[in-house]
């Protein structure tokens, strides 16, 4: 395993594993639930426009534009992602129809190798 302080990207995990865990919390986090689909549910959830909220309110965004791309390059580092299966893309959308999901913190950039995270990418879906 990588030692973090091996790592040039040391400071850089611990500044977005710090906002992810402000972004899980349970009292002021961004609100997880169940979504009902046509015929099913899908669990454990949020919505783009949550993210978005979640930024401006909690972290400070100036406008829509900055907490969308501050959630994009959250998303980009991988500690999020989104659920749909045709939606590889990973900017986040401003809008409550796009599901996320946080990525399990065993799988965090910080926690991998360099040659995990270069030939590899697995996400806990």
């Amino acid at each position: 395993m990588l030692e973090l302080r091996d790592s040039p990207n040391e400071y850089l995990w611990r500044r977005l594993e710090a906002l992810v865990d402000c972004m899980v919390s349970e009292s002021q986090g961004i609100p997880i639930r169940n979504v009902k689909n046509f015929m099913s549910v899908i669990p454990s959830v949020f919505s783009g426009s949550d993210i978005v909220l979640w930024f401006m309110v909690h972290a400070g965004a100036d406008d829509v534009a900055e907490a969308v791309h501050l959630a994009s390059r959250i998303a980009a580092y991988g500690y999020l992602f989104p659920i749909a299966a045709m939606d590889h893309a990973m900017a986040v959308r401003n809008d409550s129809h796009t599901y996320y999901r946080f990525q399990t913190p065993c799988l965090y950039p910080s926690r991998c190798s360099q040659h995990e995270t270069d030939t590899t990418v697995d996400y806990a879906v």
